[in-house]
Formats: C-alpha cells, sequence, structure tokens
C-alpha cells in the first residue's frame, strides 16, 4: 500500500553542476504533475513527466529542478574587427580635427565590448546528470509514500478487523432475532384473537417474517468483501480506487443488514460497524 502524500530531495554535485531535485505531492484523484526547472530543460519536462509516470499514478506532484554551475571554464573571447574600426575611428577623428596624437592600447581598451567572458556550458551533459538525480530524487520519495502507506495498511486492517468482530455478532444474533420476532408475533394474536386462532396462519405469518428478516446472504457478501479487502491491502500497491469501490459495496450490505434485521441489537452493531467503515474510506482517501 502506498500513499498519495509523500516527499524526496536529493542534491548532488556532478562535475561542475550542483543539481538539487525536490518532488512532494498531496491527495488528487487523478496523476496531476506541475514542472518547476530551469528554462534550458524546458524542452525535457516530458521526459520528467514520463519518468514521474511510469512509477506514480494518482497525486498532485510539484517536481523542482535547479543546477548551478560550480565550477566554470571561463575564457576571454577578443573582438578583432571591433578594435579596427574604433582604431580607424580614433585615427579619423585625428585627422578632421587635425590633432597630432598616437593611439594608444588603453584607448581601445576602456571599450568593455572590445573584450568578453565566456563560461563554458555543456548543455547536452547538464540532461544526463539532472536525470539521474530525478531518478534518485523519485526513490527517496517512494520511500516515504510507502513509509506512509504502511502505517495507513495497518490502521485500515485493524478497524477492519473490528468490522468482522462485529459481523461475527450479528451472525450469532441472526437466528435470535427471527425466533425473537416470531414468538412477539404469536403473542400479539394471542392477544387479538384469544386461544381460538388458527395455527396455520401463524406458521404462515411467521415464515413470511422469517424472510423478510433473513439476513444470511448479506452476511455472507459482507464477509466476502470483507476478505476481498483485506487481500487487497495485503497484496497489491495500487490499490485506492479498488478499495474505494469494495467498501461501497460494504457499506450497502451493511445497511441492508441493519434495515431487514428490526433487532435493536443488530442496528447498534450495523451503526457502529458503518462509524468503522467511514474511518476506513477516509484513510484510503489518501492511498494511491
Amino acid at each position: 500500500m502506498l500513499s498519495m502524500t509523500g516527499y524526496g530531495f536529493v542534491e548532488e554535485t556532478i562535475g561542475n553542476h550542483q543539481i538539487a531535485v525536490e518532488i512532494k505531492s498531496l491527495n488528487n484523484r487523478y496523476l496531476d504533475i506541475f514542472m518547476d526547472s530551469p528554462p534550458f530543460l524546458g524542452s525535457y519536462d516530458n521526459d520528467i513527466r514520463k519518468i514521474i509516470s511510469e512509477r506514480v499514478t494518482r497525486g498532485k506532484m510539484k517536481v523542482s529542478v535547479s543546477v548551478k554551475e560550480v565550477v566554470s571554464e571561463i575564457s576571454v573571447q577578443l573582438d578583432i574587427q571591433l578594435a579596427r574600426q574604433l582604431q580607424d575611428a580614433y585615427n579619423k577623428l585625428l585627422k578632421e580635427l587635425k590633432l597630432k596624437d598616437t593611439i594608444r592600447l588603453d584607448h581601445l581598451t576602456k571599450w568593455d565590448s572590445i573584450f568578453r567572458l565566456e563560461e563554458s556550458c555543456d548543455r547536452g551533459n547538464i540532461w544526463q546528470e539532472v536525470e539521474s538525480i530525478i531518478h534518485k530524487g523519485l526513490d527517496s520519495f517512494l520511500i516515504t509514500k510507502e513509509t506512509e502507506g504502511k502505517a495507513t495498511q495497518e490502521n485500515v486492517l485493524a478497524i477492519l478487523q473490528e468490522i468482522d468482530d462485529d459481523l461475527d455478532r450479528i451472525r450469532e444474533l441472526a437466528g435470535v432475532a427471527i425466533n425473537e420476532s416470531r414468538e412477539r408475533l404469536r403473542k400479539r394474536l394471542l392477544e387479538m384473537l384469544g386461544e381460538h386462532f388458527d395455527e396455520q396462519r401463524i406458521l404462515t405469518e411467521g415464515a413470511i417474517l422469517a424472510s423478510k428478516m433473513d439476513i444470511n446472504e448479506e452476511i455472507e457478501r459482507l464477509t466476502s468483501h470483507n476478505k476481498q479487502f483485506k487481500e487487497t491491502c495485503l497484496n497489491e500497491k495500487i490499490l485506492g480506487k479498488k478499495l474505494d469501490f469494495i467498501a461501497q459495496e460494504q457499506l450497502r450490505e451493511i445497511n441492508t443488514i441493519g434495515s431487514k434485521a428490526n433487532h435493536l441489537d443488530i442496528s447498534r452493531l450495523t451503526v457502529n460497524m458503518k462509524n468503522n467503515l467511514e474511518k476506513i474510506k477516509e484513510q484510503i482517501r489518501n492511498v494511491e
């Protein structure tokens, strides 16, 4: 069982790059990925989404990627063409103004545009480095999902056991409830008709009453749903939607048992089961 909420963070220095990847998620019906990465990685957004979607099925996720240069190779580029144009401009100015002077190097070097500093940056290799960190960040993220999911699983199974215990008690009371209702019916007929009543009518009314109050089929179906719920929790990882569907079937059977039984103790037990089932549904809303 995996939680839909999780958090992962990895930061490493690879070559000249310090790369950090942060992944976090909240509950969401579907998988929704929000990207926050440097502009030069924009063309790789779909690649990142594919990496995420191969290992995550639901949740509102934010994936943040940052890349910083740790050590840059800086080279000085000289614009010779611009320097020559400046030299020609100086010479023309001296000629036009009829000035006697000579052009020195400092006349040219004061123009910053002649010199240009360039940092080498291999963008192709950056993606390979970022991709490896994303996988590590995703590993860290999934560990937290598994840890939270395990705690949820233990809690859900404990609550499910309480439902099973209540269902066992209802199974014991099912026959008693029918017999008690039959006896109440017999006493009412005696009060209404005295000793001169039709025994066959008692048997007929009792059979009809027993048929209406028979909850054995619902008990067996609920037992089966509970078993399926438990097996799904223990044996599957991606199960949120499936558990939600099973819980709906469980609730349907619990409601039917409560309405058909017409017995105070059984009614109390069904109310308790519904309360526990609601706790389970609240828990599985956070399950992937």
